[in-house]
């Protein structure tokens, strides 16, 4: 019996240590709590007082940036054109479903055409070499919408008149690679060049809008 009576003891003992253990773990995991909302309310009460650091941040790049962009950088103008596509001479009124596709294929053909190396090198010899074919190709922009005869060609330069006669020269020896390679279909114009007067770039607003946001993000971090 009082072999039993000490068994008995040592299990109360050992469940009382247990009791401790998840009684001090407890305790633990409440001062982490509260370490942790301390922490976290710290920095806030840090972030707040330097309020003014990611603001001012953000005010000098976007100003900065904006500023670079009106009176460094050069102005960019943006000639627009929009071309209509068939796939034959025929000047019919009416046209089935069948030619409609065919022509929008033949418009993602000619899209290639009017970006190709030949079009950009016959354009940059109508202007004395004073831009090169790569500087051509990067003017022009062509795109296509899906299911559709319309081709948009715009180009952008740094002088309107210029974006204009490049889109003209883009088009004529487009049209001149067109019959010689594909001997299909035709293009016309809808809407000729036009000459831009307002400035299409640099985008100075955009711009500053996001130096303020990265400026404002680079003080937060350091």
């Amino acid at each position: 019996s009082s072999i039993k009576a000490i068994n008995t003891n040592i299990g109360q003992i050992g469940d009382d240590i247990q009791l401790i253990n998840v009684e001090l773990e407890n305790i633990n995991n409440t001062n982490a709590v509260d370490t942790n909302e301390i922490d976290l309310l710290e920095l806030v009460m840090v972030v707040w007082r330097k309020a003014w650091v990611p603001v001012l941040s953000a005010i000098c790049c976007a100003v900065l940036i904006f500023g670079f962009c009106e009176f460094v950088m050069a102005p960019e103008y943006t000639s627009e054109t929009k071309l209509y596509v068939a796939n034959s001479d025929s000047n019919s009124d009416s046209k089935s479903y069948s030619d409609v596709q065919v022509a929008s294929r033949l418009a993602n053909s000619y899209k290639q055409i009017f970006t190709s190396t030949t079009v950009c090198q016959n354009v940059a010899e109508k202007f004395d070499d004073r831009y090169t074919p790569g500087q051509i190709y990067d003017m022009i922009t062509v795109t296509t919408n899906s299911d559709s005869e319309i081709i948009n060609l715009n180009v952008t330069c740094k002088s309107g008149k210029d974006a204009q006669a490049i889109a003209r020269h883009v088009f004529e020896f487009g049209r001149q690679e067109i019959m010689r390679v594909i001997r299909a279909g035709w293009v016309a114009y809808i809407d000729e060049p036009s000459l831009p007067v307002q400035k299409s770039g640099p985008a100075s607003v955009r711009n500053a809008f996001l130096a303020g946001v990265a400026g404002a993000a680079i003080a937060c971090v350091v």
